[in-house]
């Protein structure tokens, strides 16, 4: 074989280990999330809050909006402390302070 055909085979090899392995290798993510739905005092959901995490050793600051069902999935988060406002037209603010979040965590 030549050098040219083996290298070829040694990289299909690898995609194909690649391809099998995906799976296992994205869930070892280094991220977690928050998730949640904002809901009234009488438990009505809330679609359109904006909905503000923020990791406060860092103080960085995300946005996402609930969805129809009121839900928020703020993904992609690194670990740390964080704290989560949420907010609506013809409402109060309401806030959750200090959520600790690690790794894979939701």
């Amino acid at each position: 074989m030549t050098k040219a055909k083996v290298a070829i085979a040694l990289l299909g090899a690898a995609l194909s280990m690649l391809t099998l392995c995906s799976n296992r290798l994205a869930a070892q993510g280094l991220f977690g999330r928050i998730s949640g739905v904002v809901t009234d005092l009488s438990g009505a959901v809330v679609t359109g809050a904006t909905v503000r995490v923020t990791n406060v050793d860092t103080n960085v600051t995300t946005t996402w909006k609930t969805n129809g069902a009121g839900v928020y999935n703020a993904t992609s988060l690194n670990p740390g402390n964080y704290r989560v406002d949420a907010e609506a037209a013809g409402f109060n603010k309401a806030f959750a302070n200090t959520i600790p979040l690690a790794i894979n965590a939701t």
